[in-house]
């Protein structure tokens, strides 16, 4: 039998009990409430507030980080901090680096990236093998006198590729892309010639921006329209051309490609660009004079 003593801590030890539930029930009450009740927009909160991510999240993000675009950026960057000799050395590697994982993972994309870093690779460092390791064939321009002009082609040219990257302007087909690239780069070359001063590597150089520019442009869907026949044809009879012998071919050769080079600019400008101006014989602002070089612009 349970005397008073015995019932008084029992009942003194019920009412702790329920007290002790009581607290949490009105705790577990008030955290479920504060979740429940949404907070009110505050549109001065905007923009302030950092986003935390997921694990999941961040692993779905991370291969974006390491895309070609995001390689030729950074080695832009760390490049303009480094001598010409690094820099170089930096777009070297970072280039074959791109054009390879480029090629394995993408070739049905990025056509016009790869285009741009090749075309830059040959006329600075040379062609490369299939694994990037050796050297095929060495540059265009070689020699140490050219180190600040490859530097400002490979520059130009990486540039070049990231504004080409999965180029935003849908309103433009395939083919037009590619003319408007063609165009793009052929502006930039004219522009790295007037650094070239030797008749023999000016030839070179001619023949190798016309080459890259047929390589380019000639697609199927080219040859199939008639729409660049001005430009095409005079390209490809320059280049059937036998390579010079002397001073005094290769003095004609570079007047020669020079006119189709200049001249197929400004066919590309006025086709492409129709409503731009009537003079389709404009000058750009890679345009040089001719004259300074030496150079007679008599045909």
């Amino acid at each position: 039998m349970l005397n008073m003593k015995n019932i008084f801590y029992l009942v003194l030890l019920c009412s702790a009990t329920l007290n002790s539930a009581r607290a949490e029930f009105v705790l577990w009450t008030e955290m479920n409430s504060s979740m429940l009740v949404e907070e009110p927009d505050n549109p001065f909160k905007e923009g302030i507030e950092r986003l935390r991510l997921s694990d999941s999240e961040r692993a779905d993000l991370l291969p974006y980080t390491n895309n070609s675009k995001a390689k030729l950026q950074n080695a832009l960057e760390e490049g303009s901090l480094k001598t010409t000799s690094v820099a170089n050395e930096i777009y070297f590697t970072t280039i074959k680096e791109v054009v390879l994982e480029s090629y394995r993972a993408q070739r049905g994309r990025e056509l016009l990236l790869r285009f741009a870093l090749n075309q830059a690779l040959e006329l600075s460092y040379g062609l490369p093998s299939e694994d990037g390791i050796s050297l095929l064939k060495e540059p265009i321009l070689s020699g140490s006198q050219y180190s600040d002009l490859h530097r400002v082609i490979l520059e130009d040219s990486m540039r070049l590729a990231i504004r080409f990257y999965e180029d935003e302007r849908a309103a433009l087909d395939m083919s037009d892309k590619i003319m408007h690239f063609s165009l793009e780069k052929l502006k930039l070359s004219r522009e790295w010639l007037r650094s070239v001063w030797e008749w023999k590597d000016l030839n070179k150089a001619e023949e190798a921006i016309l080459r890259h520019w047929a390589a380019t442009a000639l697609s199927d869907d080219q040859l199939k329209s008639n729409k660049f026949a001005e430009e095409i044809l005079p390209v490809d009879d320059v280049l059937r051309l036998a390579p010079p012998t002397d001073t005094s071919q290769y003095k004609q050769r570079v007047r020669q490609m020079r006119k189709v080079i200049r001249e197929l600019e400004e066919g590309l400008s006025t086709k492409l660009f129709p409503n731009s101006g009537s003079d389709k014989r404009r000058k750009t602002q890679f345009d040089f004079s001719e004259e300074a070089k030496g150079i007679s612009t008599d045909k």
